[in-house]
């Protein structure tokens, strides 16, 4: 180590006094783990048109002795399937259920299980069934091994649609704080204040892609079996009756977003009750209600 004194001519006299200290370099610690385990093959079924930030699922995994099928609650209810209950056909292999989703273990040699053998390779197949209100979707799980080398070949989901009578959608009319549509309320009634925002989003889930939303009208009543004799009319016949009312723009047209500011009717009502009629109507289909717009004096605004 070497220092070196420069100093100007205020200092008269010779030398100087340091003091220092020695601080160790640090040192860098480089720890390898060992790369992680492949994870089994899965399949993922498609979940078409759904919201962005949906994280529903169906899949199947393929192990040696027996398959994995895991189908998601929110699925089955974006499927139009309201307290969905599933089920195979031997009533002693049920699910584990939680509060997300059903898991079947499905071993090869039971639970109704079905083999065919072609060659080296066995197909494996199981049917998981559904029941609820509304659409009922049925799941075909199906796995194809070879049993000699223990390996899985390829494997397959096929979902097929089962309806009783009645809707074959289910519509979701929330309340929301914000514009942004992240936290619905979930406590109702709903508490505001006069001229504070509601925010509102009506979402249509269906196994029909090909379906579409149209807001014809919106009426706010005290009576909740009465929306003729005192209300308020925000949206009629898909026009504008509010000055406060606004519809947000959305590429995906499965969704109705809108606000308008909270009013006190005539004789100043602690609740009121709202409904809305909504069409849905199949896409691209231009005679429909959903591409006619406004309509003012029978005409098409």
């Amino acid at each position: 180590m070497r220092i070196v004194f420069i100093s100007d001519s205020s200092i008269s006299e010779k030398g100087f006094l340091a003091h220092y200290r020695e601080v160790p370099p640090r040192q860098t610690v480089i720890t390898t783990l060992p790369p992680p385990p492949p994870p089994p093959t899965t399949t993922m079924a498609t979940i078409a048109t759904l919201p962005d930030d949906t994280t529903d699922f169906v899949t199947l995994t393929c192990y040696t002795e027996y398959m994995k099928a895991v189908i998601g609650k929110q699925y089955l209810i974006s499927k139009g399937c309201l307290d969905c209950n599933l089920y195979i056909s031997e009533a002693t292999c049920t699910p584990d259920i939680s509060k997300d989703k059903f898991t079947f273990y499905i071993p090869y040699d039971g639970c109704g299980t079905k083999r065919e053998n072609y060659g080296k390779i066995s197909t494996f197949t199981n049917i998981v069934n559904s029941t609820g209100d509304g659409v009922n979707p049925q799941f075909r799980f199906i796995c194809k091994m070879e049993p000699r080398k223990n390996m899985e070949v390829t494997h397959n989901i096929d979902e097929f649609e089962h309806s009783k009578q009645g809707p074959k959608f289910h519509m979701e009319f929330l309340f929301y704080e914000s514009p942004f549509f992240k936290q619905p309320i979930n406590n109702m009634g709903y508490f505001m204040n006069v001229n504070q925002n509601a925010y509102i989003q009506a979402t249509l889930y269906s196994f029909n892609i090909n379906q579409i939303l149209f807001i014809d009208s919106c009426v706010a009543s005290p009576n909740r079996y009465d929306f003729k004799t005192e209300t308020y009319v925000m949206i009629n016949r898909g026009c504008k009756m509010d000055r406060t009312y606004q519809l947000f723009s959305s590429r995906n047209r499965r969704s109705i977003s809108f606000r308008f500011k909270s009013f006190i009717l005539n004789n100043n009502y602690s609740t009121v009750y709202i409904r809305c009629k909504i069409f849905v109507c199949k896409a691209q289909d231009y005679s429909s209600r959903c591409y006619q717009g406004c309509y003012k004096n029978n005409r098409i605004a």
